[in-house]
């Protein structure tokens, strides 16, 4: 079936479109990050003509004075926040080593290497000749780190985006650009840094000035993110953390959004107050959009204490921010600070407690990467936009886009044998490579992890046991409804959705129970037949499927009060074993089992 797939490609209209749609979601919170700042402004009688100023030149926030009082309530904050999960990484034990990687460094990484060390001397130097390049030091290097890190990344794993997904690369560079402009403009309602040594420019070699190294953000935050997770030691313990669930996911959502649009439009009102909202607010507003749609967001793994990525994508942002930061402080054109209540006790240009910012523009980073839609590499198909993994990854055992609600071994179980290394691996090892010798590095974004055992244990033909529990496929054209009933009345743990139309299926919605996976399937084409009703009675072949649970009663009377039938009301089968079925929405039978 593997080489099937690899054989199959979307036509490219399809792909385009495809790709087009998948940027649905991000109209509206885009309209309300750009809009709710000029409300805020509108509102408070502000001329809007003074955030619009390009290039952006003029002063006219005063930062308020240094004070202890905020600057002790700010690190008692990020202490609280990283402290506990930085205790959980580094006293818990390591997972059993497994292969990950060549262990052979690169050539190309040598170029990046070279590159960086040459822009690097360049960018601190003042030498005649290189004066009228000498506002472009930024671009090569950090081009430069994110050459490098790919190639230790490489190095570590055998895979990196840079070379696997080329496409995929390059689309991270051009939304790149985008993204920062976007930070450009909101700082201009809060004024915490500004640029100095480019007084003499014109807009429009403003522009492309800033646009060239803003396009290598994505590439380096993304790229340091695929390093660390190769270093197990990082993330040690938080596969298995704290589960955060929402009985209300919607209500949140209102909540979220509220909060956040009520500090983009007070950044403009109060700047002294509100200017830490610029990295809060857009990961705010964005993903409650997500979950007032139903989709899935960066804080989905959360709901199995996964806390994995969640941590793993603010780590990558404050690395590549202390490589800014240290080149920005002896650099020509620079940037400089002026950030309220903390700005002493600097670390190059940044005040120490302002690397605090970067924790959440990590997670900025990945909402938006997670958005991007799947690109394989020229000679690969592509699944359409919004997959979590390109189909290239189904052919060559890459492992999903890091940040998505990736498909976990069940997906690619479908295609590749697991993996036989006999340790606790991420259900991403069942992607390894198709000769079976080596399982990819544990992917923290949107995996579960299992235990395979240490012994193998064989059923009576021959099968290797890799994951005790059965993944459960259900084919419905009645998607809403069925992901409403399983989700919303029953509980599941959504974590997320993938498109596959090259294999048949416009979406398949990915649930879990406890350790099984249950995929509601719906067709790109009506089959045209529909399972023969009554459950029990109705047929033979697959007829009802069973989970064992601690509520009977609790689980019947909400599947009562969502109007789903109940087929056999709770009953003891025998002594101390109660039992009650349901009907879902397509008349499927799901039967609970509940034992003393």
């Amino acid at each position: 079936m593997a080489d099937n797939l690899c054989g199959k490609r979307p036509g490219r209209l399809r792909g385009a479109v495809a790709a087009l749609m998948s940027y649905r979601v991000l109209i509206m919170p885009s309209l309300l990050l750009c809009g709710l700042p000029l409300l805020g402004a509108r509102l408070a009688g502000q001329p809007l003509a003074l955030y619009l100023e390009f290039p952006p030149l003029t002063r006219y926030v005063t930062p308020a004075p240094f004070s202890w009082g905020m600057f002790a309530f700010f690190a008692l904050l990020l202490g609280a926040t990283v402290v506990p999960l930085a205790r959980r990484a580094i006293w818990s034990p390591l997972p059993p080593a497994v292969p990950t990687g060549p262990g052979r460094f690169p050539r190309w990484g040598w170029g990046g290497l070279g590159l960086g060390a040459v822009a690097w001397f360049l960018a601190w130097t003042r030498f005649a000749w290189f004066a009228p390049w000498q506002t472009f030091t930024f671009t090569p290097l950090w081009l430069a780190y994110v050459v490098l890190v790919n190639a230790l990344t490489v190095w570590r794993t055998g895979h990196c985006t840079l070379v696997d997904r080329p496409r995929q690369a390059l689309r991270l560079f051009l939304a790149s650009a985008l993204f920062w402009w976007y930070f450009e403009y909101v700082n201009r309602f809060v004024q915490n840094w500004s640029y100095v040594g480019i007084e003499t420019l014109s807009p429009w070699q403003y522009f492309w000035y800033a646009t060239l190294p803003f396009s290598t953000v994505l590439p380096a935050v993304h790229g340091t993110y695929e390093l660390l997770q190769s270093l197990p030691r990082l993330s040690a313990g938080l596969e298995h953390y704290l589960p955060i669930r929402v009985r209300k996911p919607r209500r949140l959502g209102w909540v979220l959004l509220g909060i956040g649009s009520a500090g983009l439009m007070g950044i403009s009102v109060w700047p002294n107050y509100c200017y830490s909202v610029v990295w809060i607010g857009p990961v705010l507003i964005l993903s409650a959009w997500q979950t007032l749609l139903g989709r899935p967001t960066i804080f989905a793994p959360l709901r199995r204490g996964d806390w994995r990525s969640v941590w793993l994508w603010p780590l990558a942002a404050l690395v590549c921010g202390s490589f800014w930061e240290m080149w920005n402080m002896y650099s020509l054109a620079k940037w400089v600070y002026a950030i309220p209540f903390v700005n002493r006790f600097h670390l190059f240009e940044m005040p120490l407690l302002g690397y605090g910012g970067y924790l959440p523009f990590g997670l900025e980073c990945a909402a938006v990467i997670a958005l991007l839609p799947n690109t394989g590499s020229a000679d690969d198909g592509t699944t359409d936009a919004g997959s979590a993994m390109p189909a290239s990854a189904l052919c060559k055992g890459e492992p999903g886009f890091p940040g998505h609600p990736a498909p976990s071994g069940a997906l690619c179980a479908d295609v590749l044998p697991p993996c036989s290394s006999g340790k606790m691996v991420d259900t991403a090892a069942v992607c390894a490579r198709q000769e079976g010798t080596r399982c990819p590095a544990p992917e923290p974004a949107g995996f579960g992890r299992y235990m395979m055992h240490d012994t193998e244990e064989k059923g009576p033909m021959g099968v290797q046991v890799a994951k005790d529990a059965i993944d459960l496929g259900i084919v419905t054209t009645n998607g809403p409804a069925m992901l409403a009933f399983y989700r919303d009345v029953l509980g599941f743990v959504h974590e997320g959705d993938i498109a596959m139309e090259h294999v048949g299926i416009k979406v398949m919605h990915r649930l879990w129970f406890g350790k099984s996976l249950i995929k509601l399937v719906v067709p790109v084409r009506d089959p045209g037949a529909a399972p023969a009703p009554g459950g029990i009675p109705g047929g033979t072949g697959y007829r009802y499927w069973t989970m064992t649970i601690h509520n009977l009663d609790e689980v019947l009377s909400a599947v009562q009060a969502a109007g789903q039938k109940i087929v056999w009301p709770r009953t003891e089968v025998r002594p101390g074993v109660v039992i009650g079925m349901v009907e879902d929405p397509d008349g499927n039978w799901v039967e609970f089992i509940q034992a003393s």
